[in-house]
């Protein structure tokens, strides 16, 4: 019997996880003056990578630029792309900044799901959102 509860425990736990994975961020706040994904400090993070698939950052500018990978605590797993360098290997990005005066003109590749649609942005300084499953490739560091 108690083996039976622990296995039913372990089931819905993993049940719960993976609900988890797709729950629905809250939209932007309203008067976020972005082209492209909005910032959103109110997003809570899914857990990391789904499989071999997570949030992939490219940076072909010549800048480095700051990436999160926790974007429930942004400023707490802070780590710098270089110029021509990409976060493979590096498990699932979160975020990416843009600094203060900047704007940042990117390419967004959805993988699976396409929260939002392929193409480029131009991104004002904050920080802006990566999802799970796209790749960000940073074309020019200031637009």
């Amino acid at each position: 019997m108690l083996r039976q509860l622990k296995a039913h425990a372990a089931v819905g736990a993993i049940v719960a996880a993976f609900v988890g994975m797709f729950a629905v961020a809250p939209p932007a706040a309203a008067g976020v003056s972005t082209t492209g994904p909005s910032p959103d400090p109110a997003v809570t993070p899914l857990g990391g990578c789904i499989g071999t698939m997570c949030g992939l950052v490219y940076n072909y500018s010549p800048d480095t630029v700051s990436v999160t990978m926790d974007w429930g605590n942004i400023n707490g797993n802070i780590r710098y792309l270089y110029g021509g360098q990409n976060t493979n290997g590096w498990g699932d990005v979160d975020g990416v900044h843009v600094g203060p005066g900047r704007t940042m003109r990117v390419y967004i590749d959805s993988r699976l799901w396409g929260g939002r649609g392929d193409g480029y942005y131009t991104w004002l300084e904050g920080w802006h959102k990566i999802e799970t499953d796209e790749i960000v490739y940073i074309m020019n560091p200031n637009g």
